[in-house]
């Protein structure tokens, strides 16, 4: 999945989960746990996890966020 969306916003996968707050960088992750949430059935609090870096954690409210900005942004 991770592949599939840095293929789409053309950013490096070694690079999506800093904490740069570049434009492309923030769509891409948004973008990300959107279909994580859409086509799994992990919880927020797992996506979170998963998404998660020594730099930037991220937890359910941050994931429950990314979803719903992508989500209007798809309206």
């Amino acid at each position: 999945m991770k592949e599939i969306v840095c293929d789409s916003y053309e950013v490096e996968p070694s690079v999506i989960f800093t904490k740069s707050r570049k434009r492309e960088l923030v769509d891409a992750r948004h973008a990300l746990a959107y279909y994580l949430k859409k086509t799994t059935k992990y919880s927020l609090a797992s996506i979170g996890k998963v998404m998660s870096t020594q730099f930037k954690p991220r937890d359910h409210a941050t994931i429950l966020n990314c979803c719903r900005v992508y989500n209007n942004l798809l309206d």
